[in-house]
C-alpha cells in the first residue's frame, strides 16, 4: 500500500504541493493504537508564494488515502 501512496504523491506533486499527515493515537481500554491521515493539497502558481487555495481531507486508512489521491489526479 506505501507504494502506491508514494507514486500517487510524486504524481500530484508536480501539479500541487502535497503534504500528508500522520496522527497516531492510543485507546488505554482499547489497547488500540488508531490513525488518522490528513491530505494537505494546496493550489498556487509558481510565482506567488501563498496558495490560491488550501483543501484538508481527513483519511481514516490507507485505502481511503489512496482514493482521494486518485481523485485528485484525474482532476
Amino acid at each position: 500500500m506505501d507504494k502506491y501512496i508514494n507514486m500517487l504523491f510524486i504524481q500530484l506533486s508536480r501539479e500541487y504541493k502535497v503534504n500528508i499527515i500522520t496522527i497516531m493515537s492510543y485507546n488505554k481500554k482499547y489497547k488500540k493504537v488508531s490513525r488518522l491521515y490528513k491530505l494537505v493539497i494546496d493550489k498556487k502558481t509558481k510565482k506567488s508564494k501563498l496558495p490560491k487555495e488550501r483543501i484538508f481531507i481527513d483519511c481514516n486508512g490507507k485505502r481511503a488515502l489512496v482514493l482521494e489521491m486518485m481523485k485528485w489526479i484525474k482532476e
